[in-house]
């Protein structure tokens, strides 16, 4: 009877694979870890071991949290030393992970990966960096995405149930990263882990962070990030932010998401606004621009004396008079739809975009290359949106040229465009930045180029001196008094 219940499944009778209980024991749902039946532990990790942080380290902290009465310690074998480690863990609830910075070896140790496999050329760099997979290698499903209210809201939680590749049929995938089977199951490939919010102050920033569900019928939900407040009825910018991933991976509760918008809302101080919108395949495009643009409204409605459901962080912090919308990937390609969107319906309450910051865009067409129907952004494309009337010229991918809105149409009235040297779709980001400066827009647009990075450097490689660059210039973008 013991063995039964450590092995129920946490979803119903689907949850088995990689995430049992016995192969991983942190998370929730999993026997609590203060039942050890012993008195001190002794965990030892080492310096290279892949497994050092994605379960040794976080083993022994969560130990820690989960309020075992024992005595724990973990060594740490460093460049030959034996060097004693604490676990210092400050977590409120469930096990936070954010405040960790994933060790490089863990991206190289996958890069191989990918290359064995061949999936690597330089038309897919980008997204194969953009969707790296930490801290481990599984399968995701969207068969059991499931919303508990009102703190977690899944969409990337854990990896899927054992599946059998040799009894389904791959109806179209994208190598590496997706696949959608005749049944309808999908498997996403990579995606960084689901994360808690943090509602008590994230020690390392001060931010808090929420969950929240902005609509139930398309169900759109949220995470909230606030800054550590200096003054009780402080009035800070708005910042509704649109994830990267393709359109059809990540998450807005996602490991990146919430240690990169930790640091952007700490550095900026702004109040965040994390969209988790609806994802392809299983809810092709336009799908996830109407969602966002539903979230946006919704903010804008903080304004009116009406009788929605509102947000106390928003009411209480938040300036309507500074609203920024942001993206990063295919979350700059949705800032620049919502902002055209904004410019040709307007917003409630009379609410004005002030800005928008779009970073390394996913706009793509096919002049983009010379084979750019065998590209991997031409792929993705379709993949997300298989009945969009002009294919890869599409106007919400390919914004520029003959018969698309008119950027001057944009509805906001400061604009930062940011690319990176080495990303395959620099170039289009650079020559979006030029149109909307030809297009007789009224408003002030900058570019930002950091040399030397490829696409969304600042979120993959977290920590290093041209991410808290490219971090600090997002930040002063948004920090307008």
């Amino acid at each position: 009877m013991m063995m039964k219940n450590i092995l129920q499944p946490r979803f119903g009778s689907h949850w088995w694979g990689i995430d049992n209980v016995m192969i991983n024991p942190v998370g929730p749902g999993e026997p609590s870890l203060a039942g050890f039946g012993c008195s001190k532990l002794l965990v030892c990790v080492a310096e290279k071991d892949l497994l050092r942080i994605i379960r040794g380290i976080w083993y022994c902290e969560a130990i820690k949290e989960r309020g075992w009465e024992g005595e724990d310690h973990a060594f740490h074998v460093k460049a030959g030393n034996l060097l004693p480690i604490t676990c210092e863990w400050q977590a409120p609830s469930d096990l936070n992970r954010h405040s960790q910075n994933p060790p490089l070896v863990l991206g190289k140790f996958y890069w191989l990966l990918i290359e064995r496999y061949q999936l690597i050329s330089s038309l897919t760099f980008f997204l194969y960096r953009n969707f790296l997979s930490w801290p481990r290698i599984d399968h995701y499903s969207s068969s059991f995405l499931q919303r508990t209210s009102p703190q977690i809201s899944l969409s990337l939680p854990f990896s899927t149930p054992q599946m059998d590749s040799t009894a389904k049929e791959v109806v179209k995938e994208l190598p590496g990263l997706i696949k959608l089977y005749k049944d309808g199951s999908v498997e996403r490939l990579f995606g960084s882990p689901y994360v808690p919010p943090s509602p008590e102050p994230d020690p390392e920033t001060g931010v808090s962070s929420k969950d929240i569900t902005i609509s139930d019928n398309p169900l759109i939900s949220a995470r909230l990030y606030l800054p550590k407040l200096t003054q009780p009825h402080e009035k800070l910018p708005i910042l509704v932010y649109f994830h990267a991933g393709g359109f059809c991976l990540e998450s807005a509760f996602s490991f990146f998401d919430l240690r990169y918008l930790n640091a952007l809302v700490s550095e900026a101080r702004v109040v965040a606004v994390s969209v988790e919108y609806r994802l392809a395949p299983e809810h092709p495009l336009p799908a996830a621009y109407e969602d966002c643009w539903a979230a946006l409204q919704w903010v804008a409605s903080h304004s009116l004396d009406n009788e929605i459901k509102k947000d106390s962080w928003l009411l209480n912090h938040g300036d309507f008079d500074r609203i920024f919308i942001g993206g990063d990937s295919a979350g700059g390609n949705i800032v620049h739809n919502i902002a055209l969107q904004a410019g040709a319906e307007g917003l409630k309450g009379r609410v004005k975009l002030l800005g928008a910051f779009l970073s390394h865009p996913y706009f793509w067409g096919s002049e983009s290359s010379t084979d750019h129907d065998k590209s991997m952004p031409t792929l993705v494309w379709e993949f997300v949106y298989p009945s969009a009337p002009g294919g890869i010229d599409n106007a919400l991918i390919n914004p520029l040229g003959p018969g698309k809105p008119s950027l001057a149409g944009l509805g906001c009235s400061r604009l930062l465009v940011c690319v990176a040297e080495k990303d395959q779709l620099r170039d289009f980001g650079v020559l979006y930045y030029d149109a909307v400066k030809e297009s007789g827009w009224q408003g002030e647009i900058e570019l930002f180029e950091v040399k030397g990075e490829d696409h969304a450097f600042h979120i993959l490689d977290f920590g290093k001196e041209n991410s808290k660059i490219m971090i600090k210039r997002l930040a002063s973008f948004l920090a307008v008094s």
